[in-house]
């Protein structure tokens, strides 16, 4: 079952990533950590041998309901070309549920080693934030005030959410 969502706001991350953010049409939308949907657009939107095309994106986020982020990487998949070449702010999408096992409770999981090859970051970066927010909003919840992220990518220009790791942190090899 896919439920209405409208484009709020779209801005180029890379040259080959798009962010994105969604406001689902229903008030009891929600995720955690980790999770992913399935995303496509109205029908009329697509070439008519591509309409059933659905795609699958995790969330940016961290947990919680109502708006949402993600990021989209470009590529030939029917929805990925057109959030790219034709979408904007304001454009009702189609939203799956949010699914998956692979989750984060702060409350459950103290230290975080996250591993990830280019966009497969972002359900890792909605973990990151979850803790973030958990330490911030709770400061005797016994989360880490680190976590270890290795984030593998082709090149530097596939180098993603590096605003939100201190530079001193950063390591580039």
């Amino acid at each position: 079952i896919m439920i209405n969502g409208k484009i709020i706001h779209m801005s180029l991350h890379t040259p080959k990533h798009l962010t994105i953010h969604i406001k689902p049409l229903t008030e009891s939308y929600s995720w955690i950590a980790g999770q992913w949907l399935d995303f496509t657009v109205p029908k009329k939107c697509l070439p008519l041998d591509k309409q059933s095309s659905v795609a699958g994106y995790s969330f940016c986020s961290p947990t919680g309901s109502g708006e949402f982020e993600l990021l989209v990487r470009k590529s030939r998949h029917p929805v990925s070309q057109w959030l790219f070449e034709k979408g904007q702010v304001g454009d009702q999408v189609l939203l799956g549920e949010a699914t998956g096992d692979c989750t984060y409770d702060p409350n459950n999981q103290s230290h975080l080693v996250c591993i990830a090859g280019g966009v497969g970051i972002t359900p890792l970066i909605s973990m990151i934030r979850t803790a973030v927010a958990a330490a911030a909003a709770n400061p005797t919840l016994s989360v880490t005030n680190s976590a270890t992220l290795y984030h593998c990518v082709k090149d530097r220009s596939e180098l993603l959410f590096t605003d939100e790791i201190p530079n001193e942190n950063l390591f580039i090899s």
